[in-house]
């Protein structure tokens, strides 16, 4: 890791941008402020509340056919509960080759990586083909609201994009032959669901042998949670298992629906 990158995350870090869910944590205009400064160019500042701003850089590709690219790492964090740490968690301090703080994985590594990648684009070193999208968003700990999810509802225009890269985290898996990052192509996402019940009106006093609609619903309930979820092997799922280094019999296991839940409860 480059000694831009390592003194940009230790600043990132210490700038403290905790996203506890609220309207007015996270205050990410902070961190937007240091890549501002880091950049030399001001770019461009969405704030859909006060404080919670997201930092946007488009630089014009050289071949109107080619591809888009953006890469989209996040400003904030999670909170944190001093007492569970041994270094104080904003410090940012370096021990063991490491940098210690809340962050340093999720994802504010990646932010100052890919801020470093692209300041040569900004100030003209280099150029690229396709357009590129650099955006520092804040929220993503908490769903979006004020980063993401308003960038795209209010600034299409300005974030519209073909391909993009965002967060991987860091250390590699330990189970391979050699140091794997893993590549996501996709990315959970929420399925809401209403669950309506039915039963027969009657006093609260007098809840057994009752056609109680709240008990089935518990019923129900508790099904979702005992019931296995179904498992798919893809061949990806093959590909990446053979790139890991297990036991022959493990990586059997691991490719058949039947073993995969008690295999990877061995790992």
């Amino acid at each position: 890791m480059s000694s831009q990158v390592i003194s940009l995350l230790q600043t990132l870090i210490q700038n403290a941008c905790v996203n506890d869910g609220t309207r007015e944590s996270g205050q990410e205009h902070r961190s937007v402020a240091t890549l501002q400064e880091f950049f030399g160019v001001e770019g461009e500042i969405f704030e859909p509340a006060p404080g919670r701003q997201s930092l946007i850089y488009r630089i014009s590709g050289t071949e109107s056919d080619a591809p888009s690219l953006a890469l989209v790492p996040h400003l904030d964090v999670v909170p944190v509960d001093a007492a569970g740490w041994t270094q104080e968690p904003f410090a940012a301090e370096i021990i063991d080759g490491f940098v210690f703080g809340r962050g340093a994985v999720d994802m504010l590594n990646v932010t100052a990586a890919m801020a470093v990648a692209v300041r040569p684009y900004l100030t003209g070193e280099l150029e690229p083909r396709g357009d590129l999208l650099f955006v520092a968003a804040a929220d993503e700990e908490g769903g979006g609201r004020y980063g993401a999810s308003a960038l795209v509802e209010r600034r299409w225009d300005l974030v519209h994009i073909d391909y993009l890269l965002t967060e991987v985290a860091y250390p590699p898996l330990s189970y391979a032959s050699e140091p794997i990052i893993p590549v996501s192509i996709g990315e959970k996402g929420a399925f809401w669901s209403v669950l309506t019940t039915t039963g027969t009106p009657g006093h609260g006093s007098a809840p057994y042998q009752s056609d109680n609609a709240l008990r089935k619903m518990v019923e129900a309930l508790h099904g979702i949670f005992e019931s296995a979820t179904p498992v798919s092997i893809s061949p990806e799922w093959a590909n990446f298992v053979t790139a890991l280094a297990l036991e022959d019999e493990l990586k059997e296991a691991l490719t058949d629906p039947d073993q995969t839940r008690p295999s990877t409860d061995s790992l």
